[in-house]
Parts: C-alpha cells; sequence; structure tokens
C-alpha cells in the first residue's frame, strides 16, 4: 500500500542477526472500542496518505510544521 501511495519502489527484505524484533507484531483495537466506545478516524488507506505524505515532504518542509498541519487535518475531521 505504501508503495502505491509513493508511486514507486520495491520491497527489500534484509536479515541482520544482530537486530532483534519480535517474529509478530500485533496491535488490537478492540479494548479501547469496547471499553471507551473509541474508534480510529482514519481507516488503513487514509492513515498510510498522511504517512506518505509526511515522508514526501519532511525534508523540504518544517517537520513540526508538517506534523502541526497533519494534527490539524486530523482534528478536523
Amino acid at each position: 500500500m505504501i508503495i502505491k501511495d509513493w508511486g514507486h519502489g520495491d520491497i527489500t527484505i534484509q536479515k541482520d542477526a544482530n537486530k532483534h524484533e519480535a517474529g509478530l507484531l500485533y496491535l488490537d483495537i478492540n479494548k479501547a472500542k469496547k471499553r471507551l466506545g473509541w474508534k480510529p478516524k482514519f481507516d488503513i488507506n487514509k492513515t498510510i496518505q498522511y504517512i506518505v505524505e509526511w515522508y514526501k515532504n519532511y525534508e523540504k518542509e518544517d517537520a513540526y510544521d508538517l506534523c502541526v498541519k497533519q494534527i490539524k487535518e486530523y482534528e478536523a475531521q
């Protein structure tokens, strides 16, 4: 999805025995939904769009300003 939004690229998998990451990282929002009545404002597609926009622009724009802009857009949803 990121490559599609970015417009080009490929996937490269590097194996490095010196780096450790959990075999499976899993986030589940069901507890927040159930206990707090919370739901995300963005679906996965919108989330990917924001990530790609940030990475494409953080070196051209002030990173702080870019973050503030995206937060304001998010809050306006």
